[in-house]
């Protein structure tokens, strides 16, 4: 309650009192001025009547019946006198009491009008209190329309900052996949021009050879003079040339399970035990993919192939990396690998992830990816062939961050049951569904 009902409160109870007050006061005023009157009324009566309540001695007894009698008391004067004294005496009573109730009209007027005052300014507050709050109402419910209109216009702002910032990122992609694709192009002309120049001066060194056949026999006696000793030695080199040579793909035995009779074989094999399989538990990265992770925090920056084109197999790499996580990459390398290098520029700031490493943010990545079905069929699909190139040795002299990169893909395809595993694997599940497919297309 405000001060503003308060103080209506209060002045209405002092009102309150004040009439009562003011009435009790008008009563005993009423009634001292009646016995005033009345005292005076008396007195009056006595003057008039002489020693009013006294009787006066009669010296001599005598007979004043007799009408002739010139003694005889005026009785009917007197009778008069008391009839013109008490008329008078009711006039006065009559004036007094209409100047009462002429003073009891004007103070109930009074009182009347001082309430209807105080009822009145009563009213008025509280219709100025009520304009007061309908006009803070109104500047809140405005206040609030602002707000909300700045809100709007704010996250509209943003969406369209964000729409600019997306054509300009692809205005930037696609200028940088143009570019290189002109720098591929540009390479593969040099290549070109490389080889052409080869088959020329083969040609050429093929013509000299015709015209000095004599040279080249001499030369082939010279290698058959060859010691043993240095025979030994160009062997044990060519050796070592072998052995630095990159690692050829390991051919791994796996079925494609694109048949009915594959499928039904593999769960033939899974099932000879007759034990139930029971679903694999959650998907975690194995300790040396984590340690490989580690390794991928200090590799140089040239090897991540921000601005150029990375190598066919650590594309193919990226690829399955990026489908176990439920993303399919574009068919042509330039732009798939365009996307690579938009994630891998990503990861890479810190503090656009809360000081993050990239291990972290590869491994977040990887507690995402998609073991459904459907997406494990895809897997399949891109891995087929391509099993060997799996194994991180395959790619250790080729390229650091596909090596790293394959541990992860490992270890997602063995638990899809792509890839072969001792450990637990939705493969089971996989061909079941490949079975109920296959069968419903046949």
């Amino acid at each position: 309650m405000d001060w503003t009902a308060i103080k209506g409160v209060v002045d209405e109870l002092i009102t309150e009192k004040l009439s009562g007050l003011q009435e009790a006061f008008h009563a005993q005023t009423i009634y001292l001025e009646d016995l005033i009157n009345k005292l005076e009324a008396s007195k009056k009566a006595e003057k008039r009547t002489g020693s009013a309540g006294k009787v006066r001695p009669k010296p001599n007894v005598e007979d004043h019946s007799s009408p002739d009698n010139p003694k005889r008391p005026k009785t009917a004067q007197v009778s008069l006198g008391k009839e013109v004294l008490t008329e008078e005496v009711k006039k006065e009573k009559e004036e007094e009491a209409k100047k009462k109730a002429e003073f009891k009209a004007q103070k109930d007027l009074e009182i009347k009008k001082h309430q209807d005052e105080i009822k009145k300014k009563k009213q008025e507050e509280l219709e100025k209190k009520k304009e007061q709050e309908e006009k803070k109402r109104e500047a809140k419910e405005k206040a609030k329309e602002e707000e909300n209109k700045k809100k709007e216009e704010a996250k509209k702002k943003k969406v369209e900052e964000e729409a600019k910032k997306k054509e300009e990122f692809k205005a930037k992609q696609a200028q940088e996949a143009e570019k290189k694709r002109k720098e591929l192009e540009e390479k593969n002309k040099q290549i070109e021009e490389k080889k052409k120049k080869k088959e020329e001066e083969k040609k050429k060194s093929g013509e000299e050879e015709k015209k000095e056949p004599k040279k080249k026999e001499d030369k082939k006696e010279e290698k058959k003079k060859v010691s043993p000793t240095k025979k030994k030695e160009v062997t044990k080199k060519a050796e070592e040339e072998k052995k630095e040579e990159p690692v050829a793909e390991i051919k791994i035995d796996r079925p494609s399970y694109s048949t009915l009779a594959e499928v039904q074989e593999a769960l033939k094999q899974l099932t000879e035990n007759g034990s139930e399989i029971p679903d694999p538990p959650p998907f975690t990265l194995l300790s040396k993919s984590k340690e490989a992770l580690k390794v991928i925090n200090i590799i140089e920056e040239e090897l991540f192939y921000l601005t150029q084109l990375a190598p066919v197999d650590t594309i193919l790499i990226f690829r399955l990396f990026f489908q176990l996580a439920g993303q399919s990459l574009p068919e042509s390398n330039e732009e798939a690998w365009a996307q690579c290098q938009t994630y891998l520029a990503d990861i890479r700031n810190k503090d656009a992830h809360d000081g993050k490493t990239l291990s972290e943010m590869i491994e977040e990545k990887a507690s995402t990816f998609d073991f459904s079905f459907e997406n494990i069929e895809k897997c399949e699909q891109l891995a087929r062939g391509h099993h060997g190139k799996l194994n991180p040795n395959y790619h250790k002299d080729s390229s650091p961050l596909a090596g790293c990169m394959a541990f992860i893909v490992r270890d997602g395809l063995e638990y899809a049951g792509i890839a072969k595993s001792e450990g637990p694997s939705k493969l089971y599940g996989y061909l079941l569904y490949k079975q109920t497919k296959l069968t419903e297309s046949a």
